[in-house]
């Protein structure tokens, strides 16, 4: 997610810089992109029958996720990261609720919008929310 924004942030600035004109339509284009777990070596995969997990990477349309606003979309499902503390990761419809808010203040971990809690892995425990603790369970690569 830091090379997400830092990404997104140096083009606009070197597109200003230079005075190019940008339309609209490509400034709002989505960042797509696999989630790598720190921990485990393995990508954040997803599927609306077998739910959120860790699953071996590979590239492939389950394990990519685009950025919009603070959404994380599941490309494949066209669904949303959704959490809550009683009912787990999961993808739901794109709604926008706090329930599908995700922040990344220091780049690493995901923050969970309504609980405050962090997107967690491990591959016996699976995806959850946890309290956050900067432990390599709640770091994620792009």
């Amino acid at each position: 997610m830091r090379q997400w924004r830092s990404g997104l942030v140096m083009a606009a600035c070197l597109v200003g810089a230079l005075g190019v004109a940008v339309p609209a339509t490509a400034a709002a284009a989505p960042v797509i992109t696999d989630l790598l777990h720190v921990q485990s070596g393995q990508c954040l995969d997803a599927s609306v029958s077998t739910g959120v997990r860790l699953n071996t990477c590979n590239s492939g349309s389950y394990q990519r996720w685009d950025l919009q606003g603070s959404q994380l979309r599941h490309v494949q499902s066209g669904q949303c990261l959704d959490g809550s503390v009683s009912g787990g990761v999961r993808l739901n419809a794109c709604n926008g609720g706090a329930y599908q808010q995700w922040f990344s203040p220091n780049g690493l971990d995901f923050v969970h919008g309504q609980s405050g809690l962090c997107l967690d892995g491990s591959v016996s425990g699976g995806v959850r929310l946890k309290a956050c603790n900067g432990s390599s369970y709640q770091e994620w690569i792009d």
